[in-house]
């Protein structure tokens, strides 16, 4: 990594702890699958910064490569689940609540389901997993997608689970876009390389930002002094 990347990464996960702990003083049970989320990107992070450093050869050893992939599907999995966790929160007060409900455990049960049937590599291998990661980058933004209409279609406004949502949805759109550029350009150009790293780089900051100000904790205002009057 050079200097940029490591400034990146510091920051990022600088606000991943706050954000966790923002999530503890509050909303954990609220947005419990986004702690787990953060809590398993965090320490993804330190997992693989640890074998670049302790192996020989980086980044390119056989140890980060399937680390590497193992926490890019649980990443992926994670993120599928938090927004099937948003998307139902979104949907209270909704009177087709129950028919939403069978529509996201369909679409769990059939996007978990994909990658065994229709990929057509070794179970658990590199390209299986890089199968894999494309079937939930796509149900990651259908999802993202039904999410926003469902919190748009809610007369019950509840601003920080919009904020939150949000947050989700650049995270997702982000990473998604590097995909496709990765996927477009491949082997992958140094350009297409580092515009894509950049992609995700900025979409995780932006969206740790927004959920650092949606989760922060809310200021107490101290009262203003009464002002004695004569009688």
């Amino acid at each position: 990594m050079n200097y940029f990347e490591n400034v990146l990464v510091a920051v990022s996960c600088i606000l991943q702890v706050a954000v966790l702990f923002f999530l503890t003083q509050g909303p954990f049970r609220k947005y419990l699958f986004l702690f787990i989320y953060l809590a398993s990107e965090l320490l993804s992070t330190v997992a693989e910064l640890a074998v670049v450093n302790l192996s020989p050869l980086g980044n390119r050893s056989p140890a980060f490569g399937s680390l590497y992939w193992s926490d890019e599907a649980l990443s992926r999995v994670l993120e599928f689940a938090m927004l099937i966790a948003l998307a139902w929160r979104a949907s209270e007060g909704s009177p087709k609540r129950a028919l939403i409900g069978k529509l996201l455990g369909a679409a769990a049960i059939i996007v978990v389901a994909a990658p065994f049937i229709f990929i057509r590599q070794r179970v658990f291998s590199a390209s299986w997993f890089n199968g894999m990661t494309e079937v939930l980058y796509f149900s990651d933004v259908i999802l993202n997608l039904g999410l926003w209409t469902a919190l748009i279609a809610n007369h019950r406004r509840d601003f920080q689970l919009l904020m939150v949502s949000a947050g989700v949805g650049i995270e997702v759109t982000g990473q998604a876009l590097a995909f496709s550029l990765r996927t477009l350009n491949s082997p992958p150009t140094l350009t297409a390389e580092f515009t894509a790293n950049l992609l995700i780089s900025f979409s995780n900051l932006l969206s740790l930002f927004i959920w650092f100000w949606a989760l922060r904790p809310a200021r107490r205002r101290n009262p203003l002094p009464t002002v004695a009057t004569n009688p």
